[in-house]
């Protein structure tokens, strides 16, 4: 099984390290699921790359305002890493969804 958890909303950090340890209550969570299974984490930070850690592949995607009103790029992004669930975080995104 294979399981994406992203947001939809931009966040202003530019540190995908110092980005996690500010949200390291639910890091820890996916750690714990990436001991059962795939995942990855979608994040839409000031910074554009990917990395391993903990067994989570973390994404980051630094698209700005209009494409994530407008999630086509991401949408493809979660399309594309064929995911058997999707995990959103947040309820401020019902468009998006």
């Amino acid at each position: 099984m294979k399981i994406v958890q992203l947001t939809y909303i931009s966040l202003p950090a530019r540190d995908p390290h110092a980005w996690l340890k500010s949200i390291a209550f639910t890091d820890g969570i996916l750690r714990e699921i990436a001991k059962l299974t795939s995942i990855d984490a979608i994040f839409n930070i000031r910074y554009k790359g990917t990395f391993t850690e903990n067994n989570v592949k973390y994404w980051f995607t630094a698209f700005n305002r209009w494409q994530v009103l407008l999630p086509i790029q991401l949408n493809l992004l979660v399309k594309g890493l064929n995911p058997d669930v999707v995990l959103v975080h947040g309820l401020i995104s019902p468009w998006q969804v």
